[in-house]
């Protein structure tokens, strides 16, 4: 087996690979293979971590494949059986703001933006439940405290402009993986949008259209797991 380049700053500058990269189940795996590390795991490991079905993550493994997501680090038998051990194919991994124009279909942006928070919040619930997320900070050491805000203002578009800007570079001043042995796992996430009185004219159509999409998707995901079975 050919060893692959591990790449340390993938940018998803495609829609279809957004598509693909944006399913929460996808994501999941993807957050999965690269917690603590990059690490190499079988189908049956992720699923235990996920709490999901083995037979459920096959589908969503080979479309990471295929878009060069994820990738077979090592192949070994194991009682007759191939068994697979997959690792992500970049150490970070962005998507491009500009994705997201490529589409003009508001349904799919409210899907992916949704799908991003809600991978934040199952992965939130999953440490705190094991324990790992720091709630108090020791007197004389770091204030490592979970820090969460809502904010909903009104400012001006020029001043929205200054905040965004100013949002995305303290982002990627933060973005580069610290090795150092005293480093710790640090999720980093954030919603910023601005209101108008504008309505698109689209939005219900393309509304209705993801939601057919969706429908399409869940149809096939049973029709999968019924073949599987």
């Amino acid at each position: 087996m050919d060893p692959v380049d591990i790449v340390e700053l993938r940018e998803v500058t495609d829609l279809e690979t957004a598509r693909v990269m944006m399913e929460p189940s996808r994501l999941a795996i993807l957050r999965t293979l690269s917690a603590r590390g990059l690490r190499q795991l079988t189908v049956k490991e992720i699923a235990e971590e996920l709490d999901e079905g083995q037979t459920k993550l096959y589908r969503h493994i080979k479309q990471l494949e295929e878009h060069g997501l994820i990738h077979v680090a090592e192949t070994r038998v194991v009682s007759g059986i191939i068994e697979k051990r997959y690792a992500a194919s970049q150490k970070r991994l962005t998507l491009d703001n500009a994705v997201l124009g490529l589409s003009e279909n508001v349904g799919f942006i409210d899907q992916q933006v949704a799908a991003t928070l809600d991978t934040a919040r199952d992965y939130l619930h999953s440490e705190l439940r094991a324990g790992r997320v720091v709630l108090h900070s020791e007197p004389d050491g770091p204030d490592l405290k979970l820090f969460a805000s809502y904010s909903s203002t009104r400012m001006t578009p020029e001043k929205f402009a200054q905040l965004r800007a100013e949002l995305a570079k303290l982002a990627e001043s933060y973005s580069d993986k610290d090795e150092s042995p005293d480093a710790v796992p640090v999720l980093f996430q954030a919603l910023l949008f601005a209101v108008t009185d504008q309505v698109d004219g689209s939005a219900h159509a393309a509304a209705d259209e993801a939601a057919g999409g969706a429908a399409d998707e869940a149809a096939s995901g049973a029709a999968d797991g019924a073949a599987d079975g």
